[in-house]
């Protein structure tokens, strides 16, 4: 049995839309302690899962709630069927926009994707795939280096405008985002701050370059709970795991260091540091962040 808490964070809903939803519709079903606090199955859990997914990918809520469990699991896959289809499509056309050099093209599409796709999708399965494919060709001689730039620098305009229409956020918990002093790719941590932003969280995203003195500074200052860095480049001082706990450590008790990093970085096998989490992937990171909602 699982608290309204507990079911908030495995759902993304919050508790003022649950107790809503069980006035309208008697869903979810609750059962009452002694003291009369609301406990609820896992089944219960697993179904409002679903309907939270459907209702986020723009099923009306009156239109799932009475579905029965298996029906749901289809109208899901059927969801992800159609994202999948959707963002392959935004994937070919933006890859065709960079061919023609169709700058004003490439900013429509990049808005279509990140205002119109589930947030996951449209990173994981777009944006992501996009700007690897975009480094490729740069590196073959297919782009110039002022062509990457410009492509980039539309690539975050996007994703700062898009970021800053996301649901007003809850005040806690609150994320930093940046990346160390040395690691000046910005794009990865950009991304990921795009992804806390869409699922409500609190952030504050300080650029790439950050000295670890202003990391320890700016966290202290804001009351930051999670400060969230990416790794990109393979410099000694990116691969440093005794750097990276030490910055953790420094951070404070009851901080949290997460770190984004490919998967053959030494920080994926570090154990014994309960502050400390690492990713390979945005979708883990995305599960994550659920865990906070």
């Amino acid at each position: 049995m699982y608290s309204i808490t507990t079911l908030c964070r495995m759902t993304g809903l919050n508790a003022s839309t649950l107790r809503s939803w069980e006035r309208r519709y008697g869903v979810p079903v609750a059962t009452r302690t002694e003291n009369g606090h609301r406990l609820y199955p896992k089944a219960e859990v697993d179904r409002l899962s679903l309907i939270a997914g459907l209702v986020k990918n723009g099923h009306m809520i009156g239109d799932v709630i009475e579905k029965t469990a298996d029906d749901l699991e289809q109208m899901a896959g059927e969801s992800r069927v159609r994202a999948q289809q959707a963002s392959g499509a935004y994937l070919d056309r933006l890859n065709t926009a960079v061919s023609a050099r169709d700058y004003h093209t490439l900013r429509r599409e990049l808005v279509g994707a990140l205002t119109l796709l589930p947030a996951i999708e449209a990173i994981d399965d777009v944006v992501e795939p996009f700007l690897r494919g975009v480094g490729a060709a740069w590196l073959a001689g297919a782009l110039t280096i002022h062509e990457e730039h410009i492509i980039t620098a539309i690539t975050k305009q996007v994703l700062f405008v898009a970021g800053a229409n996301a649901a007003w956020p809850r005040p806690r918990p609150t994320l930093a985002f940046t990346t160390p002093a040395q690691e000046t790719h910005e794009v990865g941590i950009l991304l990921g701050w795009f992804l806390a932003v869409n699922a409500g969280l609190n952030t504050v995203y300080l650029g790439p370059a950050l000295p670890d003195d202003e990391i320890i500074g700016v966290a202290a200052a804001m009351e930051i709970e999670i400060v969230t860095i990416s790794l990109v480049n393979c410099f000694p001082e990116n691969r440093n795991v005794a750097k990276l706990v030490s910055l953790a450590n420094r951070l404070g008790r009851g901080v949290q260091l997460w770190v984004g990093a490919p998967e053959n970085h030494p920080i994926h096998q570090l154990s014994g540091e309960p502050n400390i989490q690492s990713f390979t992937n945005f979708r883990s990171f995305a599960s994550a962040l659920a865990v906070l909602g």
